[in-house]
């Protein structure tokens, strides 16, 4: 009887010592998941807290010209200096100026200065980005360019809606096809729905190379206009140190263009 008392009040000992190192010891995995709850609240080091700039164009569809990549490094850097971040979006031509109008997006970009006066809510950064000549486009030879002028009304001519330069030419014209997208408008010339389209002369010329197309006309210069950036009137007290560090950017990358 004696032994089996003490048998007993031995196990219990045995137990509860066991119980004790149970519940002292740390078990490996038991706050890895609140360590991983902690960890994905911290932000990343790469995370900058720097205000983001959203510019749209209808120069970023694909393959953009050297000269609009340019104009991209030169913005970037121009934002960068002020200690911004700066995010590029294409957008068809219409929807990306009305986007830019409305405060969906911070601006837009290479617009002509007059743009201002179709979208009162925009205000241009007073530095010019570059130029754009606009020429007239055919194919073939069935319509003489050598000597076009606009006032020749009887050609169907297709422009980018809500190109404010082309827009102004073809003011009184009666015969315009107005196009949403500039890969659209240059398969209207080459299905003969259009006999004639105003562009940019480099990048239209890119364009028909992309699509095999060789043989075409251009015309003189239409129009010649200087093309800046263009922002929502909220930032209209950043226009004047915008464009003191776009003038900086474009001798920058000027030089760097003599060096290659």
């Amino acid at each position: 009887m004696i032994l089996r008392i003490i048998l007993l009040i031995s196990s219990l000992i045995f137990c509860t010592i066991i119980s004790a190192q149970t519940l002292g010891e740390k078990t490996p995995n038991a706050k890895a998941p609140s360590e991983k709850i902690v960890s994905a609240q911290i932000p990343s080091a790469q995370t900058s807290s720097a205000q983001t700039f959203l510019l749209n164009s209808p120069l970023l569809k694909s393959h953009p010209t050297a000269r609009v990549k340019i104009g991209l490094a030169i913005l970037t850097d121009a934002f960068s200096a002020l200690g911004f971040n700066v995010e590029f979006r294409y957008r068809p031509d219409k929807r990306s100026i009305t986007e830019a109008s409305k405060g969906l997006a911070d601006g837009d970009f290479a617009r002509i200065a007059a743009i201002v006066e179709l979208y009162p809510n925009l205000v241009v950064v007073p530095e010019s980005l570059g130029e754009t000549k606009i020429v007239a486009f055919s194919l073939g030879n069935d319509i003489d360019l050598s000597h076009y002028q606009i006032v020749q009304h009887q050609h169907r001519i297709g422009y980018l809606s809500g190109w404010a330069n082309a827009s102004g030419l073809l003011k009184d014209y009666p015969n315009k096809v107005p196009v949403a997208e500039y890969d659209v408008l240059f398969k209207f010339l080459l299905h003969k729905r259009v006999d004639l389209v105003l562009y940019n002369k480099v990048a239209g010329e890119k364009i028909l190379r992309n699509m095999q197309v060789y043989d075409y006309q251009i015309s003189a210069s239409l129009l010649s206009n200087a093309t800046f950036l263009v922002l929502n009137k909220k930032h209209t007290a950043l226009t004047q140190q915008l464009a003191v560090e776009i003038k900086r950017a474009k001798a920058k990358y000027a030089q760097l263009n003599k060096k290659e």
